[in-house]
C-alpha cells in the first residue's frame, strides 16, 4: 500500500486542501487501486469508456494480415492515473494516511484515479489530445480508432482502455510511434499481438489463429466447474453464425468434449474448415482424441472444402458413421471417410462431382448414400485422373437415391465395372438426362427394381411415416426394371424422348 500511496503523490493526483462547505467528498472504498464511492447523476453525469468496437478490431487486422503489416501490443500502466480531470473533485484522505499537519484537510483530485465514474473518460482525452498532436486523426466511425496517413507511412492505434494494438506500415514508423507513446506515458511493449480482449493469437504466414480457449477457461473456472464433469458427458455439440470468414478447428478444442457423437456446423461465412493435428498430440494415443460418428453442415454459403488432406488421415474422423451436407453452394467435391455408412448430400449446387473414382475405393462401410437437389452436377463419380481401370465394390450398399438432377447424364461414364453385392432399393426421379447408369458392367444381384416416383409421405407419426415407406416399397407401381441397371436407366431414357 505503502507503494502505491507514494506512486499517487509522486504523478501529483492531489492537493490537500481545507474542506469547503457543502461540498460532497468521496470516501476511499479500500485502499488497493484508490477507489472511491459515488452516485451517478449526483456526483457524475454519463459515463464512458475508451472501447473500440469488435467490427473495428477485424478489419484493421484484416487489412494488416493482407499487406503484411506490424501488429503490435502495448500496455499501458495505471492507465487511469494518466487523465487529467477538468471537474471540481472532493475525496476524503485515504485511511492510514492522514497527513499529520493537516488531519481534516480533504484530496483536491488533479487526476484521475480507478474507479472513478470521469476517469475513462480523462484518460481518453488525454490519450487522444497526446496521439492527435502526433499526426493521428480520429476515426468518425469508432472514437477508440486512430488512423496515421503521411506518404507512404500508415498506421493505425485501436484503444481498449489500457490495451492498445499498434499496427504499422514499417517497423521505422512502429518505433518511432511507440517511442513518443511512451515518452509521454508508463507504457511497455508486449512483443506480436499474442493476446487482446480475451482472444488469444497465434502468427502463421499468411494467416492469424484466433481462439478464445484462455478466456472460456478462465470463465469455467471462475464459476467452479472445471472439475465437474459436464463436458465430458456432452455428445452433441452445435457451432453456428461464426462472425468472420474463416474458421479452424483444433484437435486440442475438441478435446474438452471428449464423448461427442455429434458435431454440427451451420449459419456460417467460414470457407475452410481444417482439422490441425496440432503438435500437443504427438505421441499421445489415438483413442483419447474425439472421435466422431455424426458430422452435419448446413447453409454454409462459402464453404469450398472440408478439409485441407484426406480426411483418413485425420483422428477425430476415425469413426465418423454419419455425413450430412446441406446448402453449401461453393463446395467442389467430398473427401473420403473409411468407416462413412450414411451418406446425404442436398441443395450444393457447387458440385460438380460428388466424389472421385479413386476416393470411393475408401466407402467399404456405405449403407446408404442419398443425394439431391445438386442443380449442377453432371456425374456422381468423376473419372480419376490417372486414367487406371478399376473395379468398384460397394459391399455394403442397400440404398441409392438420386433426386432432382437437371444436368446428370450418369452415375460415372468411366471404364469402371461396378458392384453393388447388397443393393436392394433405388429410387432415380428427376433426372430427365440421365442417359445410362455407367458405360461398363453394373451387378447388382439382390435389385428387382428402381422406383421413379417419390414417396408421398403425409405429416403424422412416426409410426405411421414408417409404414408409408414399406407400403411404397413394396407396392407395385412407379418402378422400372429391364433386368439390371444400365438397361433399366437407358429405357427410362428413352421413355422420355419418345
Amino acid at each position: 500500500m505503502t507503494d502505491e500511496f507514494e506512486a499517487l503523490i509522486e504523478n501529483k493526483t492531489w492537493v490537500l486542501v481545507p474542506r469547503p462547505k457543502n461540498a460532497n467528498v468521496f470516501v476511499v472504498g479500500g485502499f488497493s487501486g484508490t477507489r472511491p464511492r459515488h452516485l451517478s447523476g449526483i456526483d457524475c453525469g454519463e459515463t464512458f469508456s475508451p472501447v473500440v468496437k469488435p467490427a473495428i478490431i477485424q478489419a484493421v487486422l484484416s487489412i494488416a494480415l493482407s499487406r503484411n503489416w506490424n501488429l503490435r501490443q502495448l500496455d499501458v500502466k495505471n492507465v487511469f492515473l494518466h487523465g487529467d480531470l477538468s471537474e471540481t473533485v472532493y475525496m476524503h484522505q485515504p485511511l492510514g494516511f492522514r497527513d499529520s499537519k493537516h488531519p481534516d484537510h480533504v484530496c483536491l483530485l488533479q487526476k484521475s484515479l480507478y474507479g472513478l465514474k470521469q476517469a475513462p473518460r480523462a484518460w481518453y482525452q488525454r490519450f487522444a489530445t497526446f496521439v492527435i498532436s502526433m499526426g493521428f486523426t480520429n476515426s468518425v466511425s469508432d472514437h477508440s480508432l486512430f488512423v496515421y496517413q503521411h506518404g507512404t507511412d500508415t498506421g493505425y492505434i485501436l484503444l481498449y482502455v489500457d490495451d492498445i494494438v499498434l499496427v504499422t506500415f514499417s517497423d521505422r514508423l512502429q518505433a518511432s510511434i511507440f517511442s513518443k507513446l511512451k515518452s509521454e506515458f508508463a507504457m511497455k511493449d508486449l512483443g506480436p499481438l499474442h493476446y487482446f480482449l480475451g482472444i488469444s493469437v497465434t502468427h502463421s504466414p499468411g494467416s492469424l489463429f484466433l481462439s478464445q480457449r484462455k478466456y472460456a477457461s478462465e470463465i469455467i473456472e471462475k464459476a467452479g466447474l472445471g472439475s465437474c464433469g459436464v463436458l465430458s458427458r456432452l455428445k452433441g455439440l452445435e457451432l453456428t453464425c461464426f462472425q468472420g470468414d474463416y474458421a479452424i478447428l483444433t484437435s486440442n478444442f475438441l478435446q474438452h468434449f471428449p464423448k461427442p457423437e455429434k458435431l454440427a456446423l451451420s449459419d456460417a461465412l467460414i470457407e475452410e474448415i481444417n482439422i490441425h493435428e496440432l503438435s500437443i498430440l504427438k505421441g499421445r494415443n489415438a483413442d483419447s482424441v474425439a472421435l466422431l460418428t455424426k458430422f452435419k453442415l448446413s447453409n454454409l454459403p462459402k464453404l469450398k472444402h472440408l478439409a485441407q488432406d484426406d480426411c483418413q488421415s485425420v483422428p477425430i474422423f476415425r469413426n465418423l458413421e454419419d455425413l450430412e451436407v446441406i446448402e453449401c453452394s461453393r463446395l467442389k467435391i467430398l473427401v473420403s471417410f473409411q468407416n462413412l455408412t450414411n451418406l446425404q448430400v442436398s441443395k450444393c449446387d457447387g458440385l460438380i462431382n460428388l466424389i472421385t473414382a479413386s476416393t470411393v475405393r475408401s466407402f467399404l462401410q456405405l449403407r446408404r448414400m442419398e443425394v439431391k437437389d445438386c442443380k449442377k452436377m453432371q456425374e456422381i463419380i468423376a473419372i480419376a485422373t490417372d486414367g487406371v481401370e478399376y473395379e468398384i465394390r460397394f459391399s455394403q450398399l442397400e440404398y441409392l437415391g438420386l433426386d432432382d438432377f437437371p444436368c446428370l447424364t450418369s452415375f460415372c461414364s468411366g471404364n469402371y465395372d461396378f458392384h453393388f453385392p447388397s443393393l436392394k432399393e433405388v429410387m432415380i426421379t428427376g433426372c430427365p438426362n440421365m442417359k445410362i447408369f455407367a458405360e461398363q458392367v453394373s451387378t447388382a444381384p439382390k435389385l428387382r427394381k428402381v422406383k421413379t416416383e417419390r414417396p408421398k409421405l403425409k405429416q403424422r407419426n412416426h409410426i405411421q411415416i414408417l409404414f408409408e415407406k414399406y407400403e411404397f416399397w413394396n407396392s407395385d407401381s412407379n418402378w422400372e426394371w429391364e433386368g439390371s441397371l444400365n438397361n433399366t436407366i437407358q429405357a427410362l431414357y428413352m421413355e422420355k424422348i419418345e
